[in-house]
């Protein structure tokens, strides 16, 4: 259980952070996660689509339900289906974070 809460933020920290979060999403210096998720689930309109790997409507049929996607496309998408900007330094973050997540658990 220790070795788990030692790389866990503080009360204070986590109040820190939502703040930090709130003012940014306030200014239009970020934007929700919930809203790059809907642009994506607007592109391909199936939930499970978006998770697997065989050829599903929206990606072209060798790629199955798994696409490589690049900052700028985080961008465009989410502009084009929730008229919404992201800025680039959110959209290489969240790339960044997910391929992280991505290679320290055992996905499919």
């Amino acid at each position: 259980v220790q070795s788990s809460a030692q790389n866990k933020l503080s009360l204070p920290n986590q109040i820190s952070e939502m703040v930090r979060r709130y003012r940014q999403t306030q200014l239009k210096q970020r934007v929700r996660l919930n809203d790059i998720w809907a642009a994506f689930f607007k592109a391909v309109g199936d939930e499970k689509d978006m998770l697997v790997a065989e050829p599903g409507p929206g990606f072209a049929p060798d790629k199955g339900g798994r696409e490589m996607v690049t900052p700028q496309e985080v961008i465009n998408r989410v502009h084009k289906y929730m008229r919404v900007s992201v800025p680039m330094s959110q959209a290489k973050r969240g790339l960044v974070q997910a391929r992280n997540a991505f290679e320290s658990k055992d996905f499919v």
